[in-house]
């Protein structure tokens, strides 16, 4: 599934083919090598697969609807239209259906039917968003506040609440970095002693057991930042004299340096393909967002501003990156988003507060940002993705601060219909 959805079809297919070597009747694998099949134009081997997944599994609307689609590239409209209805017939609310159908009616020239299969679309659209407002709220914010006394990590409800201490260490605890399936959190520590409570990365389970030193180097290791596979930590280190973005394994091993210039380079975000990394880097004289492939070559710089920049985060979909700015104009940093090319450069938050570190929503609708209204007076802020309806989630004396959103967690009462 992870090869499909990345686009690497042929990947795909090869390990679609061995999971139905053990398991011939396993219909999700049978429906995404359909869909792969179907992606590639090799509608035969797609119907097959759908032919199979209805055997194994007759009650199943989606293979039909699947299998329907693929009719209609392959313009066999007549058996197209009885799918659909087969589709339709065993699940009502399924929108796969009614588009196929109202497909195959506009196509044979029966627009009036067409138009009476696309209405049920809004019906179908507002169920759409009751499901992605109920994904949204088993999301979780980890950040860090010094409201103990010293810097720990703490997680929260995406609307703020249940608010609670993970780490529980005198030693400062900050910036916290999801991993891909929510199950981790990456963060900065400075609790050895014997190298002078030096900052290294430490990893944690989504509940804060099993913390431990992952980096294990007496020089300054920080800002962590998972890969979407899981089985890479990008991170900034000191240990050559400056501030360089360096590569690891999840488990620690294989220290790898990416860049390499007389410029401090910090603050590494994958983008969600896992192909490239943005980045903070002052080579040019002043911080600007910087963007390179995941292996550190082909270094470019996306940003050209008067005042510094930093603290890229990608959005879920890759076409964006918001990070913050300092504004001349305001004479403050403000939430910046732009193009993942570089143009398109946005204010969002314009707002006389000194405003950072934004972190996306899996669902991409939304992003969590810190705002500074004074010395000592750091709050974790919420906002649409285009800035509007700017929400304040903690409230209290102490300073909250870098907050990381987590991906999409299961829900321990999913039902059918969740699915």
């Amino acid at each position: 599934k992870y090869q499909a959805q990345q686009g690497n079809w042929v990947e795909a297919i090869k390990f679609f083919d061995r999971a139905l070597e053990k398991r011939p009747k396993w219909s999700e694998a049978l429906l995404y090598r359909g869909q792969v099949h179907r992606n590639l134009e090799q509608y035969t081997e797609a119907a097959a697969d759908f032919d199979r997944a209805i055997e194994a599994d007759p009650e199943n609307a989606k293979a039909y609807a699947l299998r329907a689609n693929t009719h209609l590239a392959r313009e066999d409209y007549e058996r197209a239209l009885d799918d659909a209805n087969k589709a339709i017939e065993l699940d009502p609310a399924l929108g796969l259906g009614y588009m196929v159908r109202a497909a195959v009616l506009l196509a044979t020239e029966q627009n009036d039917r067409a138009i009476k299969d696309l209405e049920p679309e809004d019906t179908l659209r507002k169920k759409s968003v009751s499901l992605e407002d109920k994904l949204y709220k088993q999301t979780k914010i980890a950040f860090n506040s010094d409201r103990d006394g010293n810097w720990e990590i703490y997680v929260m409800n995406a609307d703020g609440s249940n608010q609670r201490n993970l780490t529980n260490n005198p030693a400062g605890d900050v910036n916290p970095s999801w991993s891909p399936d929510g199950k981790k959190i990456v963060f900065e520590s400075f609790r050895r002693e014997e190298l002078l409570r030096n900052c290294e990365i430490y990893v944690m389970n989504a509940d804060g057991s099993n913390q431990r030193n992952l980096a294990n180097n007496p020089a300054i290791d920080q800002a962590a930042s998972s890969s979407p596979d899981g089985k890479k930590i990008a991170f900034c280190s000191y240990r050559d004299g400056n501030y360089e973005i360096y590569v690891m394994n999840a488990d620690g091993a294989e220290q790898t340096r990416l860049t390499n210039n007389p410029g401090w380079d910090a603050a590494p975000s994958w983008s969600p393909d896992g192909k490239k990394i943005a980045f903070r880097s002052d080579r040019d004289g002043n911080d600007e967002i910087y963007v390179m492939n995941a292996d550190g070559s082909e270094q470019k710089r996306l940003t050209n501003n008067p005042g510094p920049g930093g603290g890229p985060s990608w959005s879920p979909d890759g076409k964006k990156i918001a990070f913050h700015l300092f504004a001349f104009a305001d004479r403050n940093f403000e939430i910046y988003v732009m193009n993942a090319d570089g143009s398109g450069q946005k204010n969002l938050t314009n707002n006389p507060a000194r405003d950072s570190g934004p972190s996306w929503s899996s669902d991409g609708r939304k992003i969590v940002f810190t705002r500074a209204k004074g010395i000592g007076d750091f709050e974790i802020y919420v906002m649409n993705a285009d800035g509007s309806e700017q929400k304040r989630l903690t409230n209290n004396p102490a300073n909250d601060a870098r907050p990381s959103w987590s991906p999409f967690l299961a829900s321990e009462t999913k039902t059918k219909e969740d699915e």
